[in-house]
């Protein structure tokens, strides 16, 4: 676990946005402000519906998507 993750368990009323309830020794964060531009790299062998079930994901979460495809050859 890396020092901001360890902090962000520790002093949970710091962090932006809500705490939802889990069950077991999990927190689970939610922020609403979205990340900004999102570079997405599909793996080669993905079909279209995959790709663009993850670019609709990131679009909807109000980020940008950047899709940087592999050439065929």
């Amino acid at each position: 676990i890396t020092a901001e993750a360890e902090r962000m368990v520790d002093e949970p009323q710091q962090v932006t946005g809500s705490v939802n309830p889990v069950s077991g020794p999990h927190h689970n964060f939610t922020s609403p402000e979205p990340v900004g531009v999102v570079t997405y790299i599909p793996e080669p062998q993905f079909d279209l519906v995959q790709i663009v079930s993850r670019i609709a994901a990131i679009v909807a979460s109000g980020n940008v998507a950047v899709v940087l495809m592999h050439e065929k050859g």
